[in-house]
């Protein structure tokens, strides 16, 4: 199941091109992890795999038990009070680059 969640993840990852797939806003995603959403859970694990330590938006995924969990609870509070970019594939990647940054020796 968890497979499928993160492939799900992947769908909207944006390709070479220059137009990426929005299968998800970046609004959808809050409210939906904000009630225990499992799919937009395993939609938002599926992003973060697939683009953490990139050049452009490098971050971290945590070592811990908890990961899961901080992921979720980090772009729900980043994004508290904020306006949302539309687009669900950054909204992760600013959150998570913020919250969990690349250091020098990544």
């Amino acid at each position: 199941m968890k497979a499928f969640l993160i492939a799900l993840g992947l769908l909207a990852l944006p390709s070479g091109a220059a137009e990426s797939y929005r299968f998800i806003s970046g609004q959808d995603v809050w409210h939906a992890l904000s009630q225990d959403s499992m799919v937009v859970q395993g939609y938002l694990l599926g992003v973060v795999d697939s683009m953490k330590h990139q050049d452009r938006s490098c971050f971290t995924v945590p070592l811990s038990p908890t990961a899961d969990a901080d992921l979720y609870s980090g772009y729900l509070e980043y994004w508290q009070g904020k306006p949302i970019p539309e687009d669900a594939v950054e909204a992760i990647t600013q959150a998570m680059s913020t919250l969990f940054p690349c250091t020098e020796s990544q």
